[in-house]
């Protein structure tokens, strides 16, 4: 399944990669795997791809995509 294509403003992606810094400073591993996620889908990655690249399900990553949307 390709998933869903997803189009975020110039601003939306930079608070996703503002998010992602923190995150990373943080040391909070999952938020990074989630933001990373996310920013593959909206490069235009399929599930499958993200899924086995972050070993988690493809029902994990639409998921995501689901909570970000």
């Amino acid at each position: 399944m390709p998933g869903m294509r997803l189009t975020p403003t110039t601003r939306t992606r930079k608070a996703l990669e503002r998010e992602l810094r923190q995150a990373e400073y943080r040391g909070d591993v999952r938020t990074v795997k989630r933001i990373l996620a996310m920013l593959a889908v909206v490069d235009g990655y399929v599930y499958a791809e993200i899924a086995a690249l972050f070993q988690v399900s493809e029902e994990s990553i639409r998921l995501w995509v689901k909570a970000f949307v």
